[in-house]
């Protein structure tokens, strides 16, 4: 067995990063983004289908993406119908009072126990839907 005084004159060659390979650190990184497109495509899926079960028939999801900060996730929803001003101002307040509902069956369509919070935003029809 070493002494202490080996292992101290062993420990004082280690440099920062000594020890972590880039390419672990690199996958780590891509894993991390992949799981959050994962998350985004099944948590789209699953609010498409609560939005229509709860009754909102004419909207569709458009794409569901991670926040910079990774709390929440960002919906944007887009009509399959031209609307007005104030129907957009409906949906947005029956999104709002309804997220519990969504996020619940987010949560269980995704089998979590929780989800990020939701920021709904509407697209109109002269925004890029693509």
């Amino acid at each position: 067995m070493k002494s202490s005084k080996e292992i101290l004159k062993y420990c004082a060659s280690i440099c920062e990063g000594d020890g972590v390979s880039p390419r672990l650190e690199k996958t780590a990184q891509q894993f991390s983004k992949q799981n959050n497109q994962r998350l985004c495509r099944q948590a789209q899926k699953w609010i498409h289908y609560a939005i229509q079960e709860l009754g909102l028939h004419h909207w569709t999801v458009q794409r569901v993406n991670m926040s910079d900060n990774r709390a929440a996730l960002i919906i944007e929803l887009a009509p399959l119908q031209p609307v007005n001003l104030s129907e957009v101002q409906q949906v947005h307040g029956w999104l709002q009072s309804n997220q519990g509902q969504i996020r619940a069956v987010v949560a269980e369509g995704l089998h979590r126990k929780s989800v990020p919070s939701f920021n709904f935003q509407i697209l109109m029809e002269d925004e890029n839907y693509a």
